[in-house]
């Protein structure tokens, strides 16, 4: 049905198109003959056809739904202007301004990107994490920390930005490596920490991406396909490495809605809460 009517409509425009819109101070052959239709008018009668053209094209499906879409894009980007307007109103700490500028390069929450940064450092950039070590087989072995930095990027870190900055050399895009000196650099390592967060978030959804920004991508794609109160009791150690995926999503977004209710704007939804028990460590004691 759409389509008959948008035939139709094509019909009506080039009926118009041939009779040509009514031109001012014309003469009908009665009062004394044709005359030259002078550059004004053409020009007139050539912005009257487009703009019927311009009319019927807009009212075919595909137009309709590229408005939609335009408008609750426009609606998400006012937002994320507002916000982050907002962060640099607000928020007045020696790195805000580094990270206002990641946020909106890749289009992260500031205060979200903040937050996690909080978590991760306390947004000290000369911050290196303790080793966890543990005893296996008689043998005292590393099983986790050492990562540093104010966006604390260990060396699985460091290949995950440098695979997502591959990724965008492929599509012909200009780009740097990632290197282990940069990690002590805010300048380049607060839009590394951003531009993984983006990826990330891409990925798995918001849940998930905080969790594989600390955990991986497994972090994250358990935190997606199960939910994060299902997925946290597999977040604390993988294959004899320790992790803090189980409860590091939550710091975050807490801590974002701290910098959030500051503001003055809305904080973020939780998790949704399912089903899960307490994990062992945090039973209460008596």
């Amino acid at each position: 049905m759409g389509s008959v009517r948008l035939r139709h409509a094509i019909a009506v425009a080039a009926a118009a198109w041939l009779a040509g819109p009514p031109l001012a101070g014309a003469q009908s052959i009665r009062a004394g003959g044709p005359r030259a239709v002078t550059a004004t008018e053409a020009a007139r009668g050539f912005a009257w056809t487009a703009s019927a053209w311009r009319d019927v094209v807009a009212g075919s499906p595909v137009a309709l739904r590229q408005r939609v879409q335009r408008a609750r894009t426009h609606r998400l980007t006012r937002r994320a202007r507002r916000e982050l307007a907002a962060f640099r109103r607000t928020q007045r700490g020696p790195f805000d301004g580094l990270i206002a500028d990641a946020a909106a390069q890749w289009g992260v929450d500031p205060f979200l990107l903040k937050g996690l940064l909080y978590c991760e450092s306390r947004l000290d950039p000369t911050r290196v994490g303790a080793r966890i070590y543990r005893t296996v087989r008689g043998k005292r072995v590393a099983v986790g920390g050492g990562a540093r930095g104010i966006a604390q990027f260990t060396r699985d870190g460091i290949a995950a930005v440098n695979e997502v900055r591959e990724k965008r050399q492929r599509r012909g895009e200009r780009v740097y490596a990632f290197t282990s000196a940069d990690v002590m650099d805010p300048e380049r390592a607060i839009p590394a920490a951003a531009e993984l967060l983006s990826a990330y978030m891409r990925r798995f959804g918001r849940d998930g991406g905080i969790t594989a920004y600390n955990s991986g991508p497994y972090g994250g794609r358990l935190v997606q396909r199960l939910g994060f109160w299902k997925a946290r009791r597999r977040l604390v150690q993988v294959r004899g490495t320790a992790l803090q995926g189980h409860r590091f999503l939550l710091k975050v977004l807490r801590q974002t809605n701290r910098y959030r209710r500051q503001s003055g704007l809305r904080p973020l939804p939780l998790p949704p809460r399912g089903p899960a028990r307490r994990l062992p460590s945090e039973r209460p004691t008596s």
